[in-house]
């Protein structure tokens, strides 16, 4: 979520952020939904939408933007195309590590994504 920001004010708001006292137990539920309200509008429900795989149900890239797609969750603005649109919301999303590229040689070169167990209960 950090790593393209260089404010040091956005990184104080973070660390300071009352998400961290949900549960002084745990540190990673309350990051995973930090993570999530940081997401830009666009794409929680593009994130949330993923929940239709079950857990550790590996997904193709274009599978999950054609899904976007057909249930209207990316809407181009101007020129722009509706799948280029998509792949930007997949990538995004897959750069703030709610995605993860599984390695399954029986599928060639397809490349097929998850979501870990945890992210999958925070969509």
């Amino acid at each position: 979520m950090l790593r393209s920001e260089s404010e040091f004010e956005v990184w104080r708001r973070i660390l300071t952020s009352e998400i961290w006292d949900l549960d002084k137990d745990n540190d990673i539920l309350p990051a995973l939904m930090l993570s999530y309200n940081e997401l830009p509008p666009h794409l929680k429900p593009c994130f949330s939408y993923c929940t239709i795989f079950p857990k550790d149900y590996p997904f193709r890239k274009e599978q999950v933007i054609h899904l976007w797609i057909a249930n209207g969750l990316v809407v181009p603005q101007g020129e722009e195309r509706i799948q280029d649109l998509g792949d930007q919301f997949f990538n995004q999303l897959r750069s703030r590590s709610l995605f993860d590229k599984v390695r399954n040689p029986s599928h060639g070169n397809t490349e097929e994504f998850l979501m870990h167990d945890l992210v999958n209960d925070l969509a």
